[in-house]
């Protein structure tokens, strides 16, 4: 995203002109299928930050949520408040991906060495039930 896209998109963020993104969800205009981005602008932004909200997996929006967001500017799991030397770093690309990473389960280690066991169990528990079956057939 080289060009004329870019430097106008590096001025706005540098002027510190853009107040918050929602990411929506693709298809959410029946002319195109590709994800789209509302972008919230201010003349007067008081913060180096931009607040990014991620609704892309969400199936319907809730404008009174967003407008909650976007005016307390609230960090949630859907929402995070990014410094624009972040952006930067990510030289001015506003791609959701960049900023929203999937999370991770976190599972105790105990509980899935207990979990191995069951599902050792019971397929050694099968296993035996299957042979009895062949030698049953006389297989």
């Amino acid at each position: 995203r080289e060009g004329k896209e870019y430097e106008i998109r590096k001025k706005i963020i540098k002027n510190n002109h853009i107040s918050a993104i929602i990411y929506l969800p693709k298809g959410m205009f029946k002319t195109t299928a590709i994800a789209t981005n509302i972008i919230v602008f201010k003349k007067k932004q008081k913060t180096n930050d931009i607040l990014m909200i991620n609704v892309r997996k969400k199936n319907n929006l809730n404008v009174n949520l967003l407008l909650e967001l976007i005016t307390k500017r609230s960090t949630t799991e859907i929402s995070r408040l990014t410094s624009l030397n972040e952006i930067s770093a990510h030289d001015y690309n506003l791609s959701a991906s960049l900023y929203f990473r999937p999370q991770v389960k976190k599972t105790d280690l105990k509980q899935l060495i207990m979990k191995q066991k069951e599902l050792e169990e019971k397929l050694h528990s099968l296993q035996y039930a299957f042979q009895h079956k062949l030698t049953s057939l006389n297989l």
